[in-house]
């Protein structure tokens, strides 16, 4: 990890940085074999893996997310 050995915020705007100039031809090369690596297991996180959509059911007697529904009484 960036800053530790736990994933930390310094990971997270890094990530997001670097997701933001790669576009621009100023993210990762090659040659950078530590940070490319670092980014591999970045990637592999499950909160960066595809998730379900996000439902809301705004009837006022009921919360529905993520496909369960929760009664407010």
């Amino acid at each position: 990890y960036i800053a530790s050995d736990n994933f930390s915020m310094a990971d997270i705007l890094f990530f997001c940085w670097m997701d933001f100039v790669g576009p621009m031809g100023m993210g990762i090369t090659p040659e950078m074999k530590n940070l490319s690596a670092w980014h591999e297991r970045i990637t592999a996180r499950q909160a960066l893996q595809p998730q379900p959509s996000f439902k809301l059911d705004m009837r006022p007697d009921t919360a529905m997310c993520s496909g369960f529904l929760f009664s407010k009484k």
